[in-house]
């Protein structure tokens, strides 16, 4: 009897274990996701990041660049769809239908977008997109040619994030971002057996590298991308 109930205890430790160690979008319904889970997601997650950003030593270096950072994030993955759909609505909120529709919409392309801010020239960096793309693409570890993008896009942001437009994206507030947004084609599809794939761009002096590992972008079963 001892020996089955010390069975019992240690089963069930082990089975808590795994519950806790699961990320709370694979065990909650993402309605009910928690505002500390969509921070996660959206900044910490295998979907979402901040990047390593490098620059050239020189004396001529704008210190206050240093401060910037690189936000990356796969934004055609469902959970990161699903996380901007429950910051719309709030907790527990109702989902309406357009929202249905993007959630159940299959994307044609990946899409990747890059959020550049902490400086006070970040949101300068808008009317770059064209420039930026030539230096973007998505390295593979199989040796296959890296992709390069569709397209690019980039918006100016002020420092509460809201966009900027007419004269004020000429002379972008202090203290903004620039969102930069690529397509990527999915004709050659990733797969699982790529392990690893690397984001990198360059952006004025910067270079700036992301890697997703594909074992972790995994969600409900199915590979999210």
């Amino acid at each position: 009897m001892f020996r089955r109930g010390l069975t019992t205890g240690v089963v069930a430790f082990a089975l808590s274990a795994v519950c806790l160690g699961a990320s709370a979008w694979e065990t909650t319904t993402f309605t009910a996701w928690s505002n500390e889970t969509l921070q996660e997601l959206l900044a910490d997650s295998p979907w979402a990041g901040y990047a390593n950003v490098s620059r050239p030593r020189t004396a001529s270096t704008d210190a206050a660049a240093s401060t910037e950072k690189a936000l990356v994030t796969w934004t055609t993955a469902l959970p990161i769809r699903q996380a901007l759909v429950r910051e719309a609505i709030g907790l527990n909120g109702a989902v309406p239908k357009d929202a249905e529709a993007f959630l159940a919409l299959v994307p044609s392309a990946y899409v990747i977008a890059l959020q550049i801010s902490g400086a006070a020239a970040s949101a300068s960096y808008a009317a770059q997109a064209q420039e930026v793309q030539k230096e973007t693409f998505i390295t593979r570890t199989d040796g296959r040619a890296p992709l390069e993008p569709l397209s690019a896009e980039a918006r100016p942001l002020d420092k509460d994030g809201k966009l900027l437009t007419g004269t004020a994206s000429s002379s972008p507030a202090e203290g903004g971002s620039t969102v930069f947004v690529f397509q990527f084609s999915k004709g050659l599809a990733l797969t699982l057996l790529d392990r690893e794939v690397e984001f990198v761009t360059k952006v004025g002096s910067s270079t700036i590298k992301k890697k997703f590992k594909l074992k972790d972008m995994v969600y409900k079963g199915e590979l999210a991308l």
